[in-house]
């Protein structure tokens, strides 16, 4: 199983990132290039941050003013042309109404590196089928069963990025998202079911799963949730972070570098804070009751 082309949408950031990376090398600024392009300075600014793509005959006329060597020309004629494409139609994204879920999607199955860190709720990646019906029916207005089958049937086909061992995945997750399942449904079934999943998961080479336990005390962003995606094109040229954050149902898709050196610093905090992967796993075995000896 092969991982997905990278989207357009980040070929149209490593565009951009591109672009601002020759503009400050020549020492230019926007207006030095809008006046000599004729452009508008908001039209440069939403290449270089990926807003907007380009056409090629515009990429020829930017990049007259920008020197670049014949490689780097190349380079950036290609992410033009690969950010222009538009996924094909029948896609699992075109089942999703909303753009930012549909980008969330298009990393998820394309991202050679993906981390997170889950507080409340399990990394949808994660969650058995049992615990995606009971997430569903607690929305409100409670959606009707056909409804409910749809969203299931959607997640776990979502899920099927985990048997890509072309990708890698590494979770951290707090104790109170495994304490929250100790009812679900009504009894312990869900939870024994989700635990032994987890452990299952945690097996795999592809996919690493640490918990923070309540034992460590308190940590910083520990209430946060969120999963960052790492792509590595170019050699010599730094990683394309992406982050996405889905707070309550407002779902969004961070590139910018302060917001990415943010959740990066969070991340290094939090892995820090977890368990190895295999006490990690031993605490899973403990809770479910069927491990009482220390790791």
């Amino acid at each position: 199983m092969s991982r997905a082309p990278v989207p357009p949408f980040v070929h149209t950031l490593l565009l951009g990132r591109r672009l601002f990376d020759l503009r400050m090398r020549t020492g230019l600024t926007q207006v030095d290039v809008t006046r000599a392009c004729g452009w508008k300075q908001i039209k440069v600014a939403r290449l270089e941050t990926g807003v907007h793509g380009v056409t090629h005959d515009d990429l020829d006329k930017l990049l007259g003013q920008l020197n670049p060597t014949d490689e780097d020309r190349a380079k950036l004629h290609a992410h033009a042309t690969e950010g222009a494409k538009k996924p094909p139609r029948g896609h699992l994204r075109w089942k999703f109404p909303r753009d930012e879920i549909r980008k969330v999607i298009d990393l998820e199955e394309s991202a050679p590196r993906q981390s997170g860190h889950a507080c409340m709720v399990l990394p949808g990646l994660l969650q058995t089928e049992d615990y995606i019906v009971d997430l569903a029916r607690r929305e409100r207005p409670a959606p009707a069963p056909i409804e409910v089958d749809q969203f299931v049937a959607d997640r776990i086909e979502r899920q099927r990025v985990l048997d890509n061992l072309d990708q890698e995945f590494d979770f951290v997750i707090d104790q109170a998202a495994l304490a929250r399942m100790e009812n679900m449904g009504g009894s312990s079934t869900i939870m024994h079911k989700q635990l032994r999943r987890l452990r299952e998961l945690g097996e795999r080479p592809n996919i690493t799963i640490r918990i923070v336990p309540f034992s460590h005390g308190p940590y910083l962003g520990q209430s946060v949730e969120y999963c960052i995606a790492e792509y590595d094109l170019d050699p010599g040229k730094p990683p394309l972070y992406l982050v996405y954050v889905d707070n309550y149902g407002a779902l969004a898709v961070l590139h910018d570098n302060k917001s990415v050196a943010t959740y990066q610093t969070l991340w290094t905090e939090q892995r820090n804070a977890s368990l190895a992967p295999e006490q990690s796993d031993w605490f899973l075995a403990l809770l479910a009751g069927t491990s009482s000896e220390s790791p």
